[in-house]
């Protein structure tokens, strides 16, 4: 059985109690093993995030001398594979948010509903059963790869290659186009012709490249940077939706 690793950031503590309570009840009633940590904002909170190995943290926006974004842009600079579950009042900070991407975005003036909904969500994909694969051969040998850990698939002359989370290369012999068909679901959005990038990983787009979470800028055909951003929007849009409802769009193209 899979466990998780949580971990809670607020500074208070009634919200931090709110927030453990409802995760210890979701995790039994999933049937799901947790270990939850809670922190109050503070330097040594941060390096102590910054360094630990959690599934998920769930982070105040508003805090008292700590902002959350801030935070949690820093954080993920150290872990860019940290999941981080925005809990706040501050609903008009949404959009503010998406250079963070979070997984999620709960209300606290809908926190029971918000977060029954994004934990639900969490766990179908980090569950066990819950992972999206694709499928490559290598000789006799077949691999099931986890479509999430899947930072871009880049085309070399007649090869095309998984690039991984851990740098690692994997060569595929799907096309790019049977690859975009199959992924384009997934989000993985066709940046250029010899690239297509899981937008779970772009940081930044602008007329130039597409800069992700490690650093490194992937070529953008110019012709398709409208429609990449719109793109990356609306994944963003679908992800925030789950947990957020509707809301109102005040500035979605901010993506340099």
């Amino acid at each position: 059985m899979k466990i998780f690793n949580f971990a809670i950031c607020d500074d208070e503590e009634v919200a931090i109690s709110a927030i453990r309570g409802t995760l210890e009840r979701l995790c039994a009633e999933n049937g799901v093993t947790a270990n939850i940590n809670c922190f109050t904002p503070s330097a040594e909170t941060e390096a102590a995030l910054s360094k630990g190995s959690y599934s998920a943290l769930f982070l105040d926006i508003d805090m008292q001398g700590f902002d959350g974004i801030e935070l949690g842009k820093r954080l993920k600079e150290k872990n860019p594979d940290m999941h981080i579950i925005y809990i706040s009042n501050e609903e008009g900070r949404v959009f503010e948010s998406f250079e963070v991407h979070p997984y999620g975005f709960v209300r606290k003036s809908n926190f029971s509903k918000d977060l029954g909904k994004v934990v639900k969500i969490f766990f179908e994909e980090f569950s066990e059963t819950g992972q999206s694969n694709l499928e490559i051969t290598s000789g006799a040998a077949v691999e099931n790869i986890v479509i999430n850990d899947i930072l871009y698939i880049e085309s070399f002359r007649e090869s095309q290659f998984l690039v991984m989370k851990n740098n690692q290369k994997k060569r595929i012999r799907l096309s790019m186009n049977e690859l975009e068909k199959k992924l384009g679901s997934a989000g993985f959005i066709r940046v250029h012709k010899s690239y297509l990038v899981n937008y779970r990983y772009i940081r930044r787009i602008d007329r130039t490249g597409v800069i992700i979470n490690n650093g490194e800028n992937l070529p953008i055909s110019r012709k398709k940077v409208q429609d990449v951003r719109n793109e990356f929007m609306k994944r963003n849009r679908k992800d925030i939706s789950l947990t957020v409802g509707r809301y109102n769009a005040e500035d979605e193209n901010k993506c340099d």
